[in-house]
């Protein structure tokens, strides 16, 4: 089953046209830090839902600037996770690589939705991180390009990791997507175990969308975000991005 991911620099997303593709499942990024919201979330989520993707918002973490919990508060005031989407998904990449600042980001989001969120990261900044033991319970989306050209290919994170999702390049082509695309592999036999489905009916301050939630013509072209363009994700040349990418694990800091 095949993915994509999205953030607000993507421009206007066609996502009749992504569905139409073949793919059946996006994250959408929502927040940034303590302060920045995505300028398209709202619109990307409620266009891609409409069309038929099953859909999942995303936190761009910035360690280097706040507290995890403030951060935490300030992606799910945002994001909202609803019943029948996919579960929140931590974007961790940025330095410090602080196991304790995103294991307190994790716990917190799981405080409040009542099941462990997902992982996002790539080799280098996984090894730097370490304390896997300590990861092993929230489900693994990992990125690794490989040649990146666009085709899946093996992807090998550390023994012990529930891995979900394989981000496998980012220079695919989707029809509704202009330019380059991230696309993910399901590595799952079914999104269901990724699906949010709160006891209770406790759904995190969001709520199934309604038929109201369809989206708005002119929601497809929307001004800039006074707080900048934010971070659309790790972009290296060839020669770092392949030595980033190297699946060495033998050697990770715990302390």
């Amino acid at each position: 089953m095949k993915g994509v991911d999205a953030n607000g620099a993507k421009g206007a997303i066609d996502w009749r046209r992504v569905r139409a593709a073949g793919f059946q499942f996006a994250f959408l990024k929502a927040t940034e830090g303590r302060t920045f919201d995505d300028e398209r979330f709202g619109f990307n989520r409620r266009a891609a839902k409409a069309a038929g993707l099953v859909v999942g918002a995303y936190h761009y973490a910035r360690p280097d600037n706040n507290s995890p919990e403030a951060e935490a508060q300030h992606f799910l005031r945002v994001a909202r996770p609803s019943r029948g989407e996919l579960l929140p998904a931590l974007d961790w990449e940025t330095d410090p690589p602080s196991a304790a600042w995103a294991l307190r980001f994790l716990d917190a989001v799981e405080t409040e939705i009542g099941t462990p969120p997902i992982l996002y990261t790539f080799p280098d900044f996984l090894r730097r991180t370490g304390h896997f033991d300590d990861f092993h319970r929230f489900p693994l989306w990992y990125s690794r390009f490989g040649p990146n050209d666009g085709q899946p290919h093996p992807a090998n994170p550390p023994q012990g990791f529930r891995f979900v999702i394989h981000q496998f390049t980012s220079a695919g082509h989707v029809d509704g997507i202009s330019g380059k695309a991230d696309l993910d592999l399901l590595k799952l036999d079914s999104l269901r175990p990724l699906v949010f489905d709160p006891d209770g009916g406790a759904d995190g301050g969001g709520g199934p969308a309604s038929a109201d939630d369809s989206p708005a013509e002119a929601e497809a072209e929307l001004p800039p975000n006074p707080e900048g363009d934010g971070f659309a994700g790790r972009s290296f040349d060839n020669a770092d991005r392949e030595r980033l990418e190297v699946e060495d694990f033998d050697q990770v800091p715990e302390e």
